[in-house]
């Protein structure tokens, strides 16, 4: 629950709304709040599903995005007209996912990964310090 006017005891209707753990992260004055990246691609995984996360603008991005990639959006917003797709899941031909990208280019084949290096043929897959890199 956020209380809109930041009252934590106002509690009347008028001043609630439910949000995720990662939008209520996201709000002014909330930057304290931690989301467990598990809990965060999990949060992605529902958004793309119930396509609140479809395409891939810049709002979108930055909105959605895990804070930990900001610095990395930054650099490539000035580099590059295209978005990335955020929280985006490679199959296998089982239909299994096999990784979870925080950022990804599928038309390049390109992704940004903050945890364990996924193992995918065909991508070229970065850390965070290679895509800040990359993106200067």
């Amino acid at each position: 629950m956020h209380h809109l006017n930041g009252v934590k005891h106002d509690n009347t209707a008028s001043n609630l709304i439910v949000l995720c753990a990662d939008c209520h992260r996201k709000e002014p004055f909330h930057e304290h709040m931690h989301v467990k990246h598990a809990d965060a691609q999990q949060i992605n995984h529902l958004r793309r599903e119930q396509q609140i996360v479809s395409g891939s603008d810049w709002d979108s991005a930055f909105k959605h995005a895990d804070p930990a990639v900001h610095g990395v959006l930054d650099f490539c917003k000035r580099k590059t007209p295209v978005a990335p797709e955020i929280g985006y899941e490679i199959f296998d031909e089982k239909g299994e996912v096999v990784a979870e990208l925080e950022l990804a280019w599928p038309e390049e084949k390109r992704g940004l990964y903050l945890t364990e290096i996924p193992n995918v043929r065909g991508w070229k897959l970065m850390s965070l310090n290679e895509g800040l890199d990359y993106f200067r």
